[in-house]
């Protein structure tokens, strides 16, 4: 493995170095968004999944989008100009993004591993004032606000697509 942090206490940490204001709650391992339900219901702001993606060619892509919506990945793959989009191996996605199946997110970029990843944000995140992701952990849930979240990817050089993402 390549330069992983391996806990969320370091990731914490680099938030507060750079200024990054959040707040995060703990609760039961969580998977997929219908076990989360009860515990997103309470937070405020875009809740979001994270998919973890390939292509024909073996470039790696983390799409990230509100919560509630079905990608239509044939429509996704004609915008993005690929072939063949299908999800990544829980072991390919621990080699580059640092984390297992259920708790990738953004966050992951502070991983250096996850620099040939390519990042897209669903466009409707960035109409909410505060988002919300995995920090690391599937355990935790992470709210901070958008402006803060674009601030992050900066400091961790992440530079996402930002694009309208097709629906089924």
């Amino acid at each position: 493995m390549k330069n992983h942090l391996t806990a969320s206490d370091q990731f914490f940490a680099f938030l507060k170095i750079n200024g990054i204001k959040s707040h995060t709650i703990k609760h039961k391992a969580v998977f997929t968004m219908g076990e989360g339900e009860n515990i997103f219901s309470t937070l405020e702001g875009a809740h979001s999944k994270s998919l973890f993606l390939k292509t024909r060619n073996k470039e790696l892509l983390l799409v990230v989008v509100v919560g509630t919506k079905k990608l239509n990945l044939n429509v996704l793959e004609k915008k993005l100009g690929v072939s063949r989009l299908s999800f990544g191996s829980g072991e390919l996605m621990e080699q580059t993004l640092g984390v297992t199946p259920g708790t990738a997110s953004p966050f992951c970029f502070i991983n250096e591993s996850a620099k040939d990843v390519k990042l897209i944000i669903d466009k409707e995140l960035t109409k909410f004032d505060l988002v919300n992701f995995h920090p690391l952990s599937n355990e935790m849930t992470t709210t901070m606000s958008t402006s803060d979240f674009f601030l992050f990817l900066d400091k961790v050089t992440a530079t996402p697509l930002v694009m309208e993402i097709p629906t089924k």
